[in-house]
C-alpha cells in the first residue's frame, strides 16, 4: 500500500486473525451496493495481487504518536 493508499482497516476484531485462513467480508459502495467477497490473510508485508509491492512493516507500538 502507497502511503494515502485505498486500503481496508480492521478493528475491534472479535478474535485474531490467522495467517493462511480466510474471512468473509462485505464491502458497501454507493453505486455498486454490497458486495460479499473471500478476504485471504497473508502475512504482514507479503505481496498483494499480481503488480503491487508489498506494505511496509508496521510501525512499533513505542513510535506510535499518541
Amino acid at each position: 500500500l502507497a502511503p494515502n493508499g485505498f486500503h481496508v482497516m480492521l478493528t475491534n476484531l472479535k478474535k485474531a486473525l490467522s495467517q493462511g485462513s480466510t474471512m468473509p467480508m462485505t464491502l458497501t459502495f454507493a453505486n455498486a451496493g454490497l458486495i460479499d467477497i473471500q478476504v485471504e490473510i497473508k502475512a504482514i508485508g507479503a505481496p498483494g495481487p499480481a503488480g503491487t509491492k508489498p506494505s511496509p512493516a508496521p510501525m512499533p507500538a513505542s513510535a506510535a504518536p499518541d
